[in-house]
């Protein structure tokens, strides 16, 4: 039977290949059976790591090559060279990460021959590759990299030289189908200047540098254009040469972007940074400095010097917190929450009043009924227009469906339909309608009094429901899948002939809506619990079997796109409105939150900063945490008390004599 098995890791096929020839032939045979009994699974994601250097990536090819039937559905490929090492000189512990070095990082030839075995993959990430190659010989390579199926990639740890990454972007050619190419944690080998950047990207999508390690610095930041890096949050220069005095201009072209910048000092370096420190504060958005002493010991008082200027770029923080997990569980609230509320209301050692918004997946009820009730568990009084629930986004879809008919699934009774109409749409239903119209829908569920009193009285034969919109997690799983199913191949008639037995969407089809993408979620017992993610797949596994194929939806809640998009405008309009003598257009905004999987990897994606907390689904006990978050706290009072005092302005010192 087809399934949605995901192969992550090929442990075994990585360790078997750094064998000798006889022990990587009978490896090989075994693992080939294994991959064979395998055959009822399509392996959708494959992730190779690199162990060793001398790792044979020919023998590699020629593994996958001879296994067409596994490689041809993989639309994910994910290839690591874990053996990486930090550069000399730097000396510390959470310096952007680890960088290739260019012995152990996997070379761009042999990789590329490897791809070719998966001929359909839709997205690539390459981490730790090194690109050493003649820009004719690179434009060879990357077209075979790039297939035409292959719609995103992405390149981490990418150590190349300033003139190979100019050719990269120069390939047009090649890129111009892609629909997203991100370059994160770039380092560049040799001095150089990146030509050809100051025009759109060739390809439709985006164009991402998170951040840059620079080895050799002198006129290269200076001479480009102002587009070049412009979405550059963080620099590291760990250059013991680097001359201080002209390491302003250096941060022209990443005024208006730069978050974070590291800087290894001689001797002297402190005294004559904080001689050009007022050049540095128009780095508007700048919040860390750090300094690697590479000489003698800091003097703290030149450091406090400078902090006192860079201050001068001090602005508010508006904070996004999780509710479940963050601030209640289940009935019950959690430790600081009410402290760290207060905090946010100026009860603060800054004394400052900082905007917030309670962004949770939850939902099911109004955000009136939402707020009143964190009230009573926390003990402190919380406005509703701070509250934003999964269905809180759809306020703005309202006037697509005002008119048309709406199936909407979750919560209790008819509380969700209530939401709904609050929102604008006007004709609302729920699965308890349909069964209280016709209990042989689904036979093996039956309506209390009080769903029989609620239910609306509709005839579901001359309806034609447009859309559906989940806007809770379902109470009864097997009544709404088949409602679902329903819906969708009788183009809206529950009940009707099936009229799309492909279960295709067609262009005025049935719209399908998932509010709350979370596999997990955490209550009173003590271990966590399936949410509308595990919902939304087991639909689509069902639907799978009847029609060879998912359907087509619109993912909402944390860590999408329009989630947070909503949020930050809402977070904006609040600063604006309580904070009018703050002139910031775009804050740095912090996601406290404890579920890895949505909070921190929507507020990673977003450009946010990231505080984990350990007091809902995220488990210590359990390995690191899927997305790492930019700090990891014990509660949410601890990342509320980080986040103001990152947001007065930091300077933390590391010696390396």
């Amino acid at each position: 039977m087809p399934g949605l098995s995901v192969l992550e890791i090929i442990e075994m096929v990585v360790d078997f290949l750094r064998g000798d020839k006889s022990t990587l032939s009978a490896c090989a045979t075994v693992s080939k059976l294994w991959l064979t009994r395998a055959r009822y699974h399509l392996f959708r994601t494959v992730q190779i790591v690199i162990r060793d250097p001398q790792w044979n990536l020919e023998s590699a090819s020629n593994f996958f090559s001879t296994t067409p039937s596994i490689c041809s559905p993989v639309q994910h490929i994910h290839i690591r060279a874990a053996r990486v090492m930090k550069l000399p000189m730097i000396g510390m512990d959470d310096m952007v990460g680890v960088w290739p070095v260019p012995q152990n990082g996997a070379d761009l030839r042999q990789i590329c021959r490897l791809l070719q075995s998966f001929p359909n993959a839709l997205s690539m990430d390459l981490e730790g590759v090194y690109m050493e190659l003649s820009p004719k010989m690179l434009a060879v390579h990357m077209n075979t990299l790039v297939s035409p199926s292959l719609r995103k990639l992405t390149v981490r740890e990418v150590l190349m030289p300033s003139a190979a990454f100019a050719c990269v972007f120069n390939l047009t050619n090649i890129f111009t189908e892609l629909d997203d190419l991100s370059l994160v944690n770039l380092l560049f080998d040799t001095a150089g200047v990146v030509a050809g950047l100051d025009r759109p990207p060739p390809w439709g999508g985006d164009f991402k540098v998170s951040s840059l390690l620079l080895r050799h610095v002198s006129g290269l930041l200076s001479l480009l254009p102002h587009t070049a890096f412009r979405n550059v949050r963080q620099l590291d220069i760990p250059m013991l040469s680097l001359l201080i005095p002209d390491a302003a201009r250096f941060l022209i072209p990443l005024y208006d972007t730069l978050e974070q910048l590291t800087l290894a000092v001689g001797q002297f370096g402190l005294n004559d940074i904080a001689k050009n420190s007022f050049e540095l504060t128009l780095c508007s958005r700048l919040h860390t400095l750090t300094f690697i002493q590479t000489g003698k010991a800091v003097e703290p008082a030149l450091a406090i010097l400078f902090l006192a200027n860079v201050n001068a770029c001090l602005r508010l923080a508006p904070s996004h917190l999780h509710n479940d997990g963050v601030l209640i569980r289940g009935k019950h609230g959690l430790p600081g929450a009410k402290k760290a509320l207060t905090m946010l209301d100026g009860n603060n050692k800054f004394g400052l009043k900082i905007p917030y918004i309670l962004l949770t997946n939850g939902g099911g009820v109004s955000e009136e009924a939402k707020a009143a009730d964190l009230t009573s568990i926390i003990g402190h009084e919380i406005d509703p227009s701070r509250v934003i629930l999964a269905h809180t986004v759809l306020k703005a879809a309202a006037s697509k469906f005002a008119d048309d008919p709406i199936l909407v699934l979750g919560g209790k009774n008819d509380e969700v339909r209530k939401v709904a109409e609050s929102y604008g749409f006007k004709q609302v239903y729920t699965s308890l309608d349909v069964l209280a119209w016709n209990p042989s829908a689904w036979p093996f569920v039956s309506l209390n009094e009080e769903e029989r009193r609620t239910a609306k009285p509709a005839d579901f034969s001359q309806i034609s429901l447009r859309a559906a919109l989940v806007f809770h997690d379902p109470r009864h799983w097997s009544l709404d899948i088949q409602l679902l199913c329903d819906m969708i191949l009788s183009d809206g008639i529950i009940g009707g002939p099936c009229v799309n037995p492909s279960g295709e969407q067609a262009e005025d089809g049935i719209e399908l809506v998932f509010c709350n993408p979370d596999l997990l979620w955490k209550s009173d017992f003590p271990q966590t619990r399936l949410g509308q993610g595990a919902f939304r797949e087991a639909f689509q596994s069902v639907f799978m079997n009847l029609t060879g194929a998912t359907y087509p939806y619109l993912q909402l809640g944390k860590p999408t796109k329009p989630t947070y998009d909503y949020a930050k405008r809402i977070l904006l309009d609040q600063l604006s409105r309580d904070t009018p003598e703050v002139s910031q257009p775009t804050p740095q905004v912090y996601m406290v939150g404890d579920n890895p999987e949505s909070d921190i990897a929507g507020a990673n994606h977003a450009g946010w900063k990231s505080l984990l907390v350990r007091t809902g689904v995220y488990d210590p006990a359990r390995g690191p945490p899927t997305h790492s978050p930019t700090h990891e706290v014990e509660d949410v009072e601890e990342a509320v008390a980080l986040a103001i005092d990152m947001e007065a302005g930091s300077v933390s010192v590391n010696q390396n004599c």
